[in-house]
């Protein structure tokens, strides 16, 4: 049976803190590791394609995750949080990354 009134929102213990990060093509470290990171949103905000992987030494076109613009990825969809750096990096032009990461 569904909510037939306004649902109640659980917001989590803890918190959540929100960034622009700016991604060009050089790797970028988009997310810091973060042992207490319960979830991360990550969203390309630019035109360019951003494509997040996470391992270092990575060119464009070598990672898994391409992200058009607009485009979100939610680490918490991921089987476990993955709580190690994120990183990005673009074909050739700069742009923005939204992030929000929950603790």
């Amino acid at each position: 049976m569904g909510c037939c009134s306004p649902c109640p929102l659980t917001v989590p213990a803890g918190g959540a803190t929100n960034g622009v990060v700016s991604v060009n093509n050089a790797q970028t470290v988009i997310l810091a590791a973060n042992a207490s990171r319960k979830n991360a949103i990550i969203q390309n905000q630019d035109a360019s394609v951003l494509q997040v992987y996470f391992a270092t030494g990575q060119a464009f076109g070598a990672g898994p995750i391409l992200l058009p613009q607009y485009a979100i990825l939610e680490l918490g969809q991921l089987a476990g949080v993955y709580n190690g750096i994120v990183y990005g990096i673009r074909a050739a032009a700069t742009g923005n990354v939204g992030v929000v990461e929950e603790t």
